[in-house]
């Protein structure tokens, strides 16, 4: 890692730690979003999670997601240190920027309100959702280059 001091380095190792712990139950989440043909998939794939997965997940693997989801957040900041990339190269800034003083919790109660509305798109990612709610509203223009599906 880039010249760290102990202290930022603990702090990692604990955010790994608390990744791996908050996570187990999520990639069983995020399982379930992923193509069962894998022959076909042409580039790397991640798991997603839609609204749909969040309405029939159990609210500890809501927030083991969102921890986890913090969690690499926080891991990839600190990677980057004092001197963050700027947004064309890294949203990670936005991101943190955009959940600062925003809980797990807040961030939860928040997705559920929308997938318990009447017009929810189930089939939206609830990283574009978090995106659009926490994050966009505060950096403002700079995020106008992400577009929402």
């Amino acid at each position: 890692m880039k010249s760290m001091t102990p202290r930022k380095r603990l702090g990692i190792l604990i955010c790994a730690a608390m990744l791996a712990v908050f996570m187990v139950p999520a990639f069983s989440l995020a399982a379930q979003s992923v193509s069962d043909k894998a022959e076909q998939i042409t580039g790397p794939q991640t798991p997603t999670v839609t609204m749909r997965d969040w309405k029939n997940s159990t609210i500890d693997e809501r927030y083991s997601f969102l921890a986890g989801f913090s969690t690499l957040l926080e891991l990839e900041r600190g990677w980057q240190g004092d001197t963050p990339l700027p947004i064309k190269q890294s949203l990670i800034g936005s991101w943190a920027k955009g959940l600062s003083n925003v809980s797990i919790r807040q961030m939860d109660a928040a997705v559920n309100e929308y997938v318990h509305s009447s017009g929810a798109d189930m089939n939206r990612l609830v990283v574009d959702y978090l995106w659009f709610t926490f994050v966009q509203p505060k950096i403002g223009k700079a995020a106008s280059n992400v577009s929402q599906k």
